[in-house]
């Protein structure tokens, strides 16, 4: 990216929020040290060999777009993994489409392995576990909020690990669009990216299958769209069923079924947007004093059994592991890692790695 200057009208245009290049450091191990540190909010990078550790070299720029960032990466091979501890620390609540320009990179989501090629796009979903190891590459980034793109989608349950071709005219028109987008950045305003944005999302759910509503009557498309939001504003009220939905919003039983479809059925859809809110919960600080019962019980789950079953399944990890982690990354000193977490929709970036 080159020199930034105001738009015509003086606003402000989109720069660099973050931005790390291992040169600046007196040593591959202490720039090693900051790379992985200032990745830790997304995934957790392994160490390398000793040989492979001489030869260690990194450059980041990222720019937040609201909620959103856009972020390219230069780096040597290298191994990668979100885990449910990544996730206590990060509280990351993101769907990323993810283009390779340079290298490659395989691994392993919900035990199918998949592989990325140069010109290939991945799309992952961050509140979702995953491994990954990288040739040396070059990568282009977008990462962009649960809200905006997973009510496009039309199997948002499916969509974590999909790999899109570059042998594909969906793969290929995704690469392009990312490239092209990271090119003009620097000529938006944060407005311009929100529009900008709407349209990357809608393409990315394009690519991926007929997005959500796409064969529905715009008058279908804006119900659901209601239903939804009037579900995700009441998740803490016991008597939320698929019963009071219908009679509030006058559907029958197989049509609100057929809504929720691409999120495996209302029931299946209510008790994933719970287990998300007990674990928004269940790492906060702000929590920390609350047990991981009332927790539960808060967001309507009254079997200790079942919630920590239906947990694990979601989120592969225990709650009680969860917290832990949470609570071990809270307490660290603050120069072994960055906080706050240099990702949307955190405010502020405090990092060890060179700030622009």
């Amino acid at each position: 990216m080159g020199a930034m200057h105001d738009a015509p009208d003086g606003s402000a245009l989109c720069t660099p929020t973050l931005q790390f290049d291992s040169a600046d450091f007196d040593s591959p191990a202490e720039a090693f040290d900051r790379w992985r540190d200032m990745l830790a909010p997304v995934y957790d990078v392994s160490r390398p060999s000793a040989a492979e550790l001489i030869r260690f070299h990194a450059q980041l720029t990222a720019v937040h777009l609201g909620p959103a960032m856009i972020a390219q990466a230069i780096a040597a091979a290298q191994h990668c993994q979100r885990t449910s501890t990544t996730m206590a620390r990060s509280q990351v609540d993101h769907f990323m489409a993810h283009t390779c320009l340079e290298g490659g990179y395989h691994g392993v989501v919900d035990g199918s392995a998949f592989q990325v090629l140069p010109g290939d796009v991945g799309i992952f979903d961050l509140s979702r576990t995953w491994h990954a190891t990288c040739k040396p590459f070059r990568h282009l980034s977008l990462m962009l909020p649960r809200a905006m793109i997973e009510p496009l989608l039309s199997r948002p349950d499916r969509a974590h690990g999909t790999v899109l071709s570059s042998a594909t005219p969906g793969g290929r028109l995704l690469c392009e669009h990312l490239q092209s987008l990271w090119r003009n950045v620097p000529r938006m305003t944060q407005e311009d990216a929100q529009r900008v944005l709407r349209g990357s999302a809608s393409l990315i759910a394009g690519c991926l299958g007929p997005t959500q509503g796409a064969h529905e009557s715009p008058v279908r498309a804006a119900s659901f769209s209601r239903i939804r939001r009037y579900v995700d504003t009441n998740l803490t009220r016991p008597d939320l069923s698929a019963e009071e939905v219908c009679d509030r919003f006058g559907l029958s039983r197989s049509t609100l079924f057929r809504l929720f479809a691409p999120f495996g059925g209302f029931a299946h859809y209510l008790r994933d947007q719970r287990l998300r809110g007990c674990f928004r919960d269940i790492v906060s600080p702000t929590q920390a004093h609350r047990r991981i019962s009332d927790i539960a019980e808060h967001w309507c789950f009254n079997n200790e059994a079942v919630f920590s079953r239906a947990f694990r399944r979601l989120f592969d990890a225990s709650p009680r592991d969860v917290r832990q982690a949470a609570l071990a990354w809270a307490t660290l000193p603050e120069h072994y890692a960055p906080r706050p977490v240099p990702f949307p929709p955190m405010a502020g970036v405090n990092t060890t790695a060179r700030m622009s």
